[in-house]
């Protein structure tokens, strides 16, 4: 797809490629349990989907950080397996920074759900009759 480009540019053009990619798949994946998330917080369909957004801005940027300050080193490009390699690492960086990022979300909405729902009394389970 990229060959026609000199190896530097293809190698960085893959890491903006994952660090695009690889947020988009894990908002999408935690999306409908974000909403439901969300939705038991603020009880406001617009608060929710500001606070999506606000999500998928925010593990954007997370990903493309470290893919966008990834530059292979000169003797790297000359070995196709310290290419994989050093992709790896790269791919590595984009994951971290990108779950950082949601936990970082997650813990004062967590912190916030908490404290909403802490004094609420619990509906009583009824017991079956064994």
């Amino acid at each position: 797809m990229f060959e026609w480009m000199p190896l530097t540019l293809q190698v960085y053009l893959c890491a903006i490629v994952i660090g695009i990619a690889l947020p988009l798949m894990i908002f999408w994946m935690v999306y409908r349990a974000l909403a439901h998330f969300l939705a038991a917080i603020f009880h406001d369909a617009l608060i929710v989907r500001f606070w999506s957004r606000q999500f998928l801005l925010v593990l954007m940027l997370a990903g493309l950080g470290p893919a966008i300050r990834y530059r292979p080193e000169e003797p790297v490009l000359h070995d196709s397996v310290a290419i994989v390699f050093s992709m790896a690492d790269s791919l590595q960086e984009i994951l971290s920074g990108v779950l950082l990022a949601l936990f970082g979300l997650l813990l004062p909405l967590l912190f916030a759900f908490t404290i909403l729902h802490a004094g609420k009394k619990q509906p009583a389970v009824a017991e079956r009759p064994e």
